[in-house]
């Protein structure tokens, strides 16, 4: 029993640093594909400044994760739930890029204003409603489930601080299209979507 007990605490631990790798650099490059247009679709959310607080950040909490996967004390998650979550984490990064690309496109090329409502898939999601920032709601669901597939406490302290911070980001930003697309002088009207994170917020 304990020798099958530590050789499912190896295989977790490897796949939680596969996968945390694989996820976390999904999300950067996303970010960084993204930070390199400077969102010039929007009023410039994630300029090249932040790449320094990003990446401390992410590494910053991947380390502190590691600590806790890796300690000989760690009672690890049965190793087929956890590649379970970590494929439904991905999955999600996946979802979190499309809204990514959606948004990149949302100006013609070589147009310098201008600005669309985001539709489509992730923005529109049947039986759920549309979605301001699909782009957050992918990313902090995918983390959710990357902490659940670790069972670390600090697993879900990184997500709740990364939640924090853009919830903050996605209030602004549902108010701002909502001004934008009021409805008057021949402007669509913004529809009625949920900010991020259905049906909480």
């Amino acid at each position: 029993m304990a020798r099958k007990r530590e050789r499912e605490r190896v295989v977790v631990s490897f796949c939680v640093l596969s996968e945390q790798k694989k996820i976390k650099t999904l999300n950067l490059e996303i970010e960084n594909l993204t930070d390199k247009k400077n969102y010039s679709f929007s009023h410039g959310t994630m300029p090249l400044t932040n790449l320094f607080k990003n990446c401390s950040y992410y590494w910053g909490f991947a380390a502190f994760v590691s600590y806790f996967v890796n300690h000989p004390n760690y009672t690890s998650p049965p190793a087929d739930r956890a590649v379970f979550l970590f494929a439904l984490a991905i999955l999600c990064q996946l979802c979190n890029a499309r809204a990514h690309v959606i948004l990149a496109n949302l100006r013609p090329p070589g147009k310098s204003t201008g600005y669309a409502v985001p539709r489509g898939f992730p923005f529109d999601i049947p039986l759920v409603g549309g979605l301001t920032c699909a782009n957050y709601t992918f990313e902090i669901y995918g983390w959710v489930l990357f902490a659940l597939a670790t069972k670390t406490v600090a697993g879900f302290l990184f997500i709740a601080a990364g939640a924090a911070q853009m919830a903050l980001w996605a209030k602004a930003k549902h108010a701002r299209l909502r001004k934008t697309f009021d409805g008057l002088e021949g402007r669509e009207r913004y529809p009625k979507r949920y900010i991020m994170l259905p049906p909480f917020f």
